[in-house]
This record gives C-alpha cells, sequence and structure tokens, in this order.
C-alpha cells in the first residue's frame, strides 16, 4: 500500500537547515531597526529645534539653543549615514557576511557549521 501522507519528519529549531537564516533575518531586522529609530529620533530632534526656532521670539539665548538642538541632530544624522556605510562595507566587502538580496535590501549571512 502506498502512503500518501509521506513520511512525517519532527526537527528541533535549531538542527534545520533555515536556523542560521532565522537567527540572521532576526540581526538584520534588529539592525534595521535601530538605524531607523536612530534616524526618526534625529529628524525629531531637528524638527524641535527648528519649531523652537520659530517660536523663540528674538531670545538670544532660545534661538542658541534651537540652533544647538539643529546643528547636532545634523550631526546624528550624518553619524548614522557613517556607520551604515562602515557596517555595509566591512560586513559586505571585507567579512562577506552581508550581500544584497533579490529585492535590493541587504541580507546578513551567517556562516553554517559544516559547510
Amino acid at each position: 500500500m502506498e502512503d500518501i501522507f509521506g513520511t512525517p519528519k519532527i526537527t528541533g529549531v535549531f538542527d534545520t537547515p533555515s536556523a542560521p537564516l532565522a537567527v540572521s533575518s532576526i540581526i538584520d531586522f534588529g539592525i534595521k531597526l535601530f538605524l531607523l529609530v536612530a534616524a526618526m529620533t534625529a529628524l525629531f530632534y531637528m524638527f524641535w529645534g527648528a519649531y523652537e526656532f520659530i517660536t523663540s521670539s528674538g531670545d538670544s539665548e532660545a534661538i542658541s539653543k534651537a540652533r544647538n538642538k539643529i546643528f547636532y541632530s545634523v550631526i546624528g544624522l550624518i553619524m548614522i549615514f557613517v556607520i551604515l556605510t562602515i557596517y555595509v562595507y566591512v560586513a559586505a566587502d571585507m567579512l562577506g557576511i552581508a550581500s544584497r538580496t533579490e529585492d535590493g535590501g541587504w541580507g546578513i549571512f551567517l556562516p553554517r557549521i559544516g559547510e
């Protein structure tokens, strides 16, 4: 008699071939989420400084504080860009961990034991 449903194979999470892909997806998502939150925080801080600059009513101390907020948020955005550039260069070119995915994004691929 023919086995209609096939042979069930029960495996754990870590002994499947796709386990390193799952871990690398989590790391990739974490890095992207961190960079997104950092960029949004810097933009929010910039808009906050711009709002304070507009509503300063000529007060030199308030203008100085607003300029500092805008300046530090721009520095933060530049740092995020530099960190992303260094990460892509080190992870992709030097270590071979990250590479372009089919949809145009970046993916992290961890090496597997036994391959």
